[in-house]
Order: C-alpha cells, then sequence, then structure tokens
C-alpha cells in the first residue's frame, strides 16, 4: 500500500542518514514497530546505552520478555529451591554501605548475604 505522510525536514533528513532512500528507512522502522499500538509507550535501547545494557545482560537483548524477567531478577536472591525478593530499602541500605567502605557493591552484597547466612546457620 502506497500511503502518503507529512514529515518535517529534519525528520527526513535522519532517516536519509540511516539509509540510502529515507522512505525505504521509514519503511523499515514501521514494519519494525508494527506490533507496537501507537498509544503505547516504548523504550528503546540505541546506540551505548544498548551496549552497556547488553554487557550487563551478557547477550544481545532481542526479546523484551526474557529482558524484563532478568530486570526483575535483580532484586531476588535465589538459593537451591528458594527465592527472596529483596526490597528496594534493603538494596539502598546495602548499596550506602557499600559506598561508606568504598566497595564494589555486587561484591559486597554476595560478602554480607554469605556472612549473614554463615551467621544465621
Amino acid at each position: 500500500m502506497i500511503i502518503s505522510i507529512r514529515v518535517p525536514d529534519e525528520v527526513y533528513e535522519a532517516y536519509g542518514k540511516m539509509h540510502k532512500s529515507p522512505q525505504v528507512a521509514m519503511e523499515l522502522q514501521l514494519a519494525r514497530f508494527k506490533d507496537v499500538p501507537s498509544y503505547e509507550r516504548a523504550l528503546i535501547f540505541s546506540g551505548d546505552a544498548r551496549k552497556r545494557m547488553e554487557v550487563m545482560f551478557e547477550k544481545p537483548i532481542e526479546d523484551h520478555m526474557k529482558f524484563a524477567e532478568w530486570v526483575a531478577g535483580l532484586k531476588e536472591l535465589k538459593i537451591a529451591d528458594a527465592s527472596l525478593t529483596l526490597s528496594e530499602g534493603v538494596l539502598k541500605r546495602v548499596k550506602a554501605q557499600a559506598d561508606f567502605r568504598k566497595q564494589d557493591f555486587p561484591s559486597y552484597l554476595r560478602e554480607r548475604i554469605s556472612s549473614e547466612l554463615e551467621n544465621l546457620l
């Protein structure tokens, strides 16, 4: 189907930088988001932000649901078959303690959890 749309010059020029034909670039972009309703918010990681997220995710971010599950799991502690979701308050307190001691947060968190479990058991 052929349609006619009006776009500002700067938008047209931006798409022209993405592809030899701005029209083709726009078609590709529209096809990519065909399943996202126009009233829905969409979050796009591009450039350096995407690279940083993929380093943390340890693989390319291709599936938004898997990525959302991974993010949710960042607050969850799993030991054997048991899991516990850490509250925002607990994470903030441990982060403040790590900062105060000038230690890497993930390392400090592992150390504290291990120590507390040893003391508890």
